[in-house]
């Protein structure tokens, strides 16, 4: 009888995985890279703005070291080439290493991509680290890690909509449907009522929070049926939320590691007529200390947030890293890369009088062109440190306080940022010290 010869089947196991490892790393480098002009304007001004914060120390807060390392991942192409274990190493460091620095850049830290970013590098972090691995448990424990990565995505994104607002739609109303220009929704104000527009936020908001709230649900699928779902929110988020901020190549990265488990090794005709269900955790009786790490990191995520969602300590917490008001780097470091991206009720920045006694620079909104808007999408600190808003306070004839304020459920929480610009000469600098923080406070009219 023919033996199939096991050095070919191994052989053909690790080259099946290299060619996923490298699938995803492109699909890596085509999201991080996509929005490279929009980047490039904004780090390469002929007078960077340095934004100096107690939570940006040294390079965090240099224009110039966040366009190095924004480029870093081009150098991954040599390493693609005729792939090795050490190669895919090295290429998954650089991805974690850059993500990891943007992530906390002062001039990155607000956006929401590259928390996705740093997770999927991560998952790949694992898979470089096993790439030369031929068992069966292989598979069942890249499966296992791309669902939790995913669903933990979804999910601690969903905690932090659990408010009012976001179960009448009056938020995504706000920030969709009367002020964002992109995908549908310019159609849908010229050719609905303005009742009915109201209507249909309050449904698609309703719909997006039980959606990214049942995703855990889905763990106890089978992989495609898992992977089927999980595309499908991917693709309805890029779908409503228009073609901006990014949320394309966000989702785009989401999408990679799911697929890509799917390709370590094809159904069989016997697991495609099997039940639809599967263990929640399988392979984890087998999984590596680099992947039980992974899973608790995921595990800690989830932690966090569902304390969150009825701890009012810890929403005070969650909502000062929006402010940029933490003042523990430790906690900082720990809490800012869990998915929470556009959570809470934030409600649009507000300046107030210069503290030299003139009027505080005219504010309008330097994101949308709207003069009176009610709500801020994501980080309402990126009013201070984007670039898009720092003429402002450049153009103020001295120093002044911007004053946040957000809500989740009954906690409020009220932060002043004392901000003051410098022009010397070919360096300008933003200068933000966090002023008082209280929770004394409540939704304005």
């Amino acid at each position: 009888m023919f033996q199939p010869d096991s050095t070919a089947c191994d052989d053909s196991v690790r080259r099946r995985t290299s060619r996923v490892f490298v699938g995803v790393a492109l699909t890596w480098i085509v999201a991080w890279f996509h929005e490279t002009k929009g980047v490039l304007d904004l780090l390469l001004r002929s007078k960077p703005v340095a934004v100096e914060a107690h939570l940006f120390p040294g390079p965090l807060a240099i224009p110039e070291a966040a366009a190095v390392v924004y480029a870093l991942p081009a150098l991954v192409a040599l390493c693609l080439w005729r792939l090795e274990r050490i190669r895919a190493i090295v290429t998954a460091t650089i991805f974690l290493g850059s993500t990891t620095f943007l992530l906390f850049h002062a001039d990155f830290f607000t956006r929401a991509q590259y928390v996705v970013y740093f997770w999927v590098a991560l998952w790949l972090l694992w898979l470089a680290l096993h790439l030369n691995r031929t068992d069966d448990d292989l598979r069942p424990q890249a499966m296992m890690l791309a669902k939790t990565t995913v669903a933990m995505i979804f999910f601690c994104s969903a905690l932090g909509k659990w408010t009012g607002g976001y179960w009448s739609g009056e938020i995504l109303h706000d920030l969709y449907f009367l002020r964002n220009e992109n995908g549908l929704y310019p159609w849908l104000r010229t050719s609905m009522e303005a009742e009915q527009l109201r209507s249909l936020a309050t449904w698609h908001s309703r719909v997006v929070v039980i959606a990214e709230s049942a995703i855990p649900l889905a763990l106890f699928l089978r992989y495609r049926y898992f992977a089927i779902i999980a595309i499908g929110l991917a693709t309805g988020t890029v779908a409503t939320a228009g073609a901006g901020a990014g949320i394309g190549a966000l989702m785009l990265a989401v999408c990679s590691i799911v697929i890509a488990a799917a390709l370590l090794s094809p159904d069989t005709e016997e697991t495609k007529r099997s039940s639809p269900f599967t263990p929640l955790f399988a392979g984890l009786s087998t999984l590596s200390i680099s992947g039980r790490l992974l899973i608790s990191a995921h595990a800690f995520c989830v932690a966090v947030v569902l304390l969150t969602s009825v701890a009012s300590p810890l929403q005070k917490r969650m909502m000062m890293l929006h402010h940029l008001s933490e003042e523990n780097r430790i906690a900082w470091a720990l809490l800012h890369p869990i998915p929470k991206m556009y959570s809470f009720e934030h409600e649009y920045p507000v300046i107030e009088a210069t503290s030299s006694g003139d009027d505080a620079p005219a504010m309008g909104d330097c994101f949308g062109g709207i003069e009176t808007p009610r709500w801020f999408q994501h980080y309402p600190s990126r009013f201070v440190a984007s670039a898009w808003c720092q003429g402002l306070f450049f153009d103020s004839p001295g120093p002044v306080n911007v004053v946040l304020q957000s809500h989740y459920r009954d906690t409020c929480l009220r932060s002043t940022l004392h901000v003051e610009a410098f022009d010397e000469g070919n360096e300008k600098r933003l200068v933000i010290t966090s002023g008082e923080v209280t929770s004394d406070c409540r939704k304005s009219p």
